[in-house]
């Protein structure tokens, strides 16, 4: 599948090799109150009186189980939870 000249995906393999994350934004291990995850950013059109703006979420997933863990308001700066 060709993306495009200025396009990327991003993949997170677990030890057997299978893909379990898939996304065209970087996908960050973190440690989410104690617990190994990682964290998958959406991105949707929110409409506002002046035309409307991305907005931008990041879920945070359990990353033995790959259940969504969190859905924070916000997280500026993902690196905070970097371990």
């Amino acid at each position: 599948m060709y993306l495009g000249p200025n396009e990327c995906k991003y993949y997170l393999y677990n030890p057997d090799g299978e893909v379990i994350a898939e996304s065209d934004r970087k996908i960050y291990l973190i440690s989410y109150d104690g617990n190994p995850c990682y964290t998958i950013t959406k991105q949707e059109w929110v409409e506002t009186a002046s035309g409307g703006h991305d907005q931008f979420y990041i879920d945070v997933y359990d990353l033995k189980t790959g259940e969504l863990v969190e859905v924070p308001e916000r997280i500026k700066d993902v690196t905070n939870y970097m371990k």
